[in-house]
């Protein structure tokens, strides 16, 4: 379900943009006499063509723009919890929940949630080593980065 809503956020994100593009490029381009429509920057049949490539792009994105992944950290969860919670707030992570082996994080700023369109949660999976990031591929990436480093740093 949660693959379902994110494609289709992203093909109403798409379609947004898309419509966004063509109206700038219709505003700053020569109109003569007889006007300049929308339509005719299009040729016949473009339409359906890219209805479908929206579709497809949408449907493909949130698998590869969502990921898991495993931080092996040394130790027990426990022992390392307030360096990788410092890991998260250094990058502006605050905890949305917490519960027995699993704790939600969501970036404070309220620009970085509508940039990622409010899927900018990580949920980590804290009941066994290694740990499991989850969430944007480029933000779990990032913090996975994050924690080795703050990791090393309290070696």
């Amino acid at each position: 379900m949660r693959y379902l809503i994110r494609a289709l956020k992203y093909l109403v994100y798409f379609i947004v943009l898309f419509f966004v593009l063509v109206f700038i490029i219709w505003l700053i381009s020569p109109k003569g006499e007889g006007g300049f429509s929308l339509t005719a920057m299009f040729q016949p049949g473009a339409l359906p063509k890219i209805a479908l490539f929206f579709v497809v792009i949408a449907a493909a994105y949130p698998y590869f723009g969502f990921t898991k992944r495993k931080v092996y950290i040394g130790g027990s969860f426990d022992e390392k919890r307030d360096a990788i919670l410092g890991a998260f707030s250094q990058w502006g992570y605050e905890i949305e929940s917490e519960e027995p082996g699993k704790i939600c994080f969501r970036i404070k700023s309220k620009t970085g949630r509508v940039t990622r369109m409010w899927e900018d949660r990580i949920t980590m999976d804290t009941s066994s080593e290694p740990i499991v990031l989850d969430g944007y591929r480029r933000d779990v990436d990032r913090m996975a980065r994050n924690i080795n480093y703050a990791l090393s740093e309290n070696l």
